[in-house]
């Protein structure tokens, strides 16, 4: 793992009134069936069998599953349903036809701010080496006590009885409470992931070690990348939680070096 994901033990509470069985979103990526990358408003996707992989229909954009970016959200409507379904609470429909309604802007998956994080997000892919580097320079040294504190604040109003209320959060990418994973949603993982992927591409296997156990720790100047990208999607995503000189703080790396996000 690059960073600790932290998730409590409870199962995926139910979104109050959010469940209407006949529509819902589809969130696609690059790992999902042509049929679904390339569908057009108003067409049907059909699965040409009844078995899996189904077509995952989330009743709410809380429950949308995001571990890859970019992806479209399409707002569908069932036609078929499969016959093996999830436990009752599940947010999900299987179906094996849909018809699409309405394509949605994919960053609203990444809340209020969605659209500066998906800046930030688009930016991963193309980083170099040396923009790596100069992010990890500029970590500023209260930074990640600053992170950690905008976890907390966020435990408090979510879950005022978290376990996890008096340990450092400083490398957390996730916890989960019912629906919800993080102030920024599914963001701080794609980060993860994707300077993960992306110092390999461009370091090969010298950007990461693996020990003993399988367990991938990301080298520098990676290492303190990530930790930059973590601290930008914060500051971007949650700034509620943050005073203005924190904001400052967890941002320096990044205005710094790639400049802030427009948003347009």
């Amino acid at each position: 793992m690059l960073k600790r994901i932290r998730t409590l033990l409870q199962p995926r509470a139910p979104l109050p009134n959010s469940r209407v069985d006949s529509d819902g979103f589809v969130y696609v990526t690059e790992i999902d069936a042509e049929a679904l990358r390339s569908v057009s408003v108003g067409a049907t996707v059909r699965n040409s069998n009844a078995a899996p992989p189904w077509i995952v229909v989330n009743h709410s954009l809380a429950a949308v599953l995001v571990s890859r970016w970019p992806g479209r959200l399409l707002r569908v409507k069932i036609l078929e349903k499969a016959k093996e379904q999830p436990m009752a609470y599940a947010n999900y429909t299987r179906a094996t036809a849909v018809v699409v309604v309405e394509e949605l802007t994919a960053s609203s998956l990444l809340g209020k701010h969605g659209v500066l994080l998906a800046e930030v997000l688009g930016r991963i892919s193309t980083l170099t080496r040396d923009e790596a580097f100069a992010l990890s320079v500029a970590l500023q040294p209260q930074s990640r006590e600053v992170y950690s504190n905008a976890w907390k604040k966020w435990l408090t109003k979510v879950d005022g009885n978290s376990v996890y209320l008096g340990a450092s959060q400083e490398d957390t990418l996730q916890i989960r409470v019912g629906h919800e994973v993080s102030p920024v949603g599914y963001a701080l993982s794609l980060v993860s992931s994707m300077i993960l992927n992306r110092g390999q591409v461009v370091n090969g296997p010298a950007a990461i070690t693996v020990d003993e156990e399988g367990e991938i720790e990301l080298q520098s100047p990676w290492s303190g990348a990530a930790t930059a990208l973590m601290h930008a999607t914060m500051a971007y995503g949650a700034p509620d939680l943050l005073t203005l000189e924190d904001a400052v703080v967890l941002k320096f790396p990044w205005d710094t070096v790639m400049k802030e996000p427009t948003g347009s």
